[in-house]
């Protein structure tokens, strides 16, 4: 492929995938809806011997993970799962996680990845409103214990429990459960579950729950012919190739690995390398161990494997794909992962758990002006598209944030989206499927225009903009404004509180390593480039470290709001002081010229 930074890919390049998305299509035909165990089984009757599911050292085919999905089955089936049981899987990214997902689907359940990041609160919270009647419980997960943290969610439980659960497997270790539950050793093998599938491909086979990062979380529910229609429209339009090996560290309670690394493979007898947890060095190695094709991460990855991967001799000659989405990556980090990584196919999306997975995508063949500023075009799944859109897996709306009615291009407004890979609603949550349907249509909560050429630009979110003085403001607008400094590194803007003119933007920033600025700098910075009212009043300089994240490295923005509001009470508690903190910019009348007096904090 050619070197050109810019973007652009040779002719023979173009021919390739062409040949490559040819091929798949071929291989698929007319699309047949699936259960998920139905679609790992015609994996392995097609490609038994091939690697499927690879961890280190440990490597297990399409035939092995068939085998031992039948054996987990029957352990579950005996423990009285089936249709429409809810199995909790308290799991890392381990053979048996995959292997007990493609179990529940043979017997008709629903899986629940659990989110082990989550304090035992949150858990209980999680784990009484999806109603789980067993669950599966790894010690070995990242961070902490597995078997001390549902110990600690159980204790958590308080006066109402949890009534639908009768039965906790622990994997083979110390499985002392306390409080006293019904528990046993999870130690599937001496028998198989070799009925047919009790699955119906337009059952629900997931539900995932959001991160809750601005309220509790909400369980979504997938179909398994969503999920797989999604799985195959990332292989069609990212050119997965016969044997396409690739690899995630991704959590398993996260939708993002298991759609487009695990599931995705599946349609062209591809392995999966999954990393226990994310390490840049030790994934090196395994790209160079396992010969990897392609990276699925999200951004805070990728540029760790770049710093890792500088003036190192790993040898990622086999490298020829990296996917990264979920924040906005800088056309000099797309560019460091092709100089460093070799990765020539680059690609980004927009998505969400509700839809599931990816809705909009930049294609390996698009220039390096569509991944940095877009997501992409929408995505096309051919066969399992939509017929009367061209194949796109979805139809998409933008509307006007007061009306509800479509915007021309180039209007920002909401994204809404409606399609067969779209959620049928969230689990017993019936004001927020009154909220956030409309007509058949998903309220994605995104802020967003089309291009004329098709390509999505994101904007924001719904509740992240504020009104100044009336007049809307999006905070990736100011974000954007402010990138254009040289010194900063990371800007992240939130509307806060303001007696005189409703709210007002607050911005924290985090400077270019060794490079200094004030916070009037930065405001003075923003006034030449922004209408008054979106020029934020506040600015504050902290670290990196300091920045309230989720357990997938999203940010907490109403964790800054609050984080606004106690460091003006400081301030205003230091103006009371003897020791005054440095004067304001500005005068106070002005709103779009006044930084905090704690803004040098």
């Amino acid at each position: 492929m050619s070197p050109d930074l810019a973007g652009e890919q040779t002719p023979f390049a173009l021919a390739d995938l062409a040949r490559r998305r040819r091929r798949l299509e071929e291989s698929i035909g007319a699309w047949a809806p699936m259960s998920i165990d139905q679609r790992l089984d015609a994996s392995a009757a097609r490609w038994p011997d091939r690697a499927y599911l690879i961890f280190d050292d440990d490597s297990h085919t399409y035939a092995d993970t068939a085998r031992r999905s039948r054996e987990i089955a029957a352990t579950l089936a005996a423990a009285g799962v089936g249709p429409g049981a809810h199995v909790g899987l308290l799991m890392g990214n381990c053979f048996d996680f995959y292997a007990a997902t493609f179990a529940i689907s043979r017997l008709g359940g629903w899986v629940v990845p659990l989110n082990y990041l989550l304090a035992p609160v949150e858990l209980a919270f999680v784990l009484r409103q999806s109603q789980c009647s067993v669950v599966v419980v790894d010690p070995d997960v990242p961070v902490r214990d597995g078997v001390e943290l549902f110990t600690e969610t159980l204790a958590a439980g308080g006066e109402e429990g949890f009534p639908h659960l009768r039965q906790v497997f622990v994997v083979p270790a110390d499985f002392k459960v306390t409080p006293s539950f019904a528990h046993a050793p999870f130690t599937p093998g001496a028998a198989s579950y070799d009925g047919d599938s009790l699955a119906d491909p337009h059952d629900t086979s997931h539900l995932f729950y959001t991160s809750g990062s601005t309220a509790l979380p909400k369980g979504v529910t997938e179909t398994h012919d969503a999920m797989l229609r999604e799985a195959y429209g990332t292989a069609l339009c990212r050119a997965y190739d016969d044997g396409w090996r690739v690899m995630t560290a991704l959590p398993t309670f996260h939708i993002f690995g298991l759609m487009q690394c695990v599931f995705a493979s599946m349609f062209v007898g591809g392995a999966a390398v999954v990393e226990k947890t994310f390490d840049a060095e030790h994934q090196l190695a395994q790209v160079e161990r396992h010969r990897v094709r392609d990276i699925v991460s999200v951004p805070a990855m990728s540029q760790r494997l770049v710093a890792a991967a500088e003036g190192k001799d790993y040898d990622l000659s086999s490298l020829t794909a990296l996917f990264t989405a979920g924040n906005a990556v800088p056309a000099a980090s797309w560019m460091d992962i092709r100089r460093v990584l070799g990765a020539t196919e680059l690609g980004t999306g927009y998505g969400m758990t509700e839809a599931p997975g990816i809705t909009f995508i930049a294609r390996p063949e698009d220039p390096l002006e569509v991944l940095t500023d877009t997501v992409g075009r929408a995505k096309v799944s051919g066969a399992a598209g939509l017929a009367e859109s061209g194949g796109r897996q979805h139809r998409c709306l933008i509307v006007d944030l007061d009306t509800g009615e479509p915007v021309p291009d180039g209007q920002d407004g909401e994204i809404l989206i409606s399609g067969p890979t779209v959620t049928r609603g969230y689990w017993d949550n019936d004001l927020e499927n009154v909220k956030s349907f409309r007509d058949g249509y998903l309220r994605t909560g995104d802020v967003g225009h089309l291009r004329a050429d098709g390509c999505l630009v994101l904007t924001g979110r719904v509740k992240e903009m504020y009104k100044s003085g009336g007049e809307n403001v999006t905070p990736k607008e100011v974000e954007a404004a402010l990138y254009t400094h040289p010194a900063v590194g990371q800007a992240v803007v939130v509307g806060v509180p303001d007696p005189k003119w409703g709210e007002t933007g607050c911005a924290w920033i985090v400077p270019v390593a060794g490079v200094a600025v004030t916070p009037e700098e930065l405001v003075e910075h923003c006034r030449t480039r922004l209408a008054r009212y979106k020029v934020p009043r506040h600015v504050f300089i902290i670290s990196a470290a300091e920045l309230p994240l989720t357990g997938m490295g999203k940010l907490k923005r109403q964790d800054l709001v609050a984080m606004a509001a106690e460091r003006g009470r400081d301030a205003r508690s230091r103006k009371d002081s003897p020791c005054r903190p440095p004067s304001s910019v500005g005068s106070s009348s002005d709103r779009s010229t006044s930084s905090s007096p704690s803004a040098t904090t």
